[in-house]
């Protein structure tokens, strides 16, 4: 497979992801093959053949023309900061069912937005948001009730 072949494929943990502009059925009967051979079996709920119209996923992450955190995932996230911040974080966490405090859940947003930012840094809504959160978590940690 590789250049020879026209294929390329990009591996994050055990998730593998073979592309290219040809069928690649030949190389899926060839990875299988070579795995099963060392002990290992394909996840089937896991393994797709995805033509170029269709919205690609990798890993969470919508990869068709470059890398994108898919649109729900960003809607429910402005979601929840918007909640958060107009009507407190204590609110929000009554209203989603989470045993967390405040502070732990704007830093469990903080993470989410920050991974939004890895894939799309300049994405301007995560950008404010990103300094918002920040700043009320400053309040949080000095123990100001926000």
């Amino acid at each position: 497979m590789g250049e020879k072949n026209d294929i390329s494929y990009t591996r994050y943990c055990d998730d593998i992801t073979f592309s290219s502009n040809k069928p690649l059925y030949k190389a899926y009967v060839k990875a299988k093959s070579m795995l099963e051979k060392r002990g290992f079996t394909l996840n089937k709920k896991k393994t797709h053949f995805i033509i170029n119209a269709s919205r690609q996923t990798v890993t969470g992450l919508t990869v068709n023309e470059t890398p994108k955190v898919s649109r729900d995932y960003k809607r429910k996230l402005r979601q929840e900061i918007y909640f958060g911040l107009k009507f407190g974080f204590q609110d929000c966490i009554k209203y989603t069912n989470k045993e967390v405090t405040p502070i732990s859940y704007i830093n469990q947003l903080l993470g989410k937005t920050n991974f939004v930012l890895q894939v799309e840094p300049e994405n301007a809504y995560f950008l404010k948001a990103k300094k918002e959160l920040e700043r009320v978590y400053r309040l949080y940690a000095n123990n100001c009730v926000f």
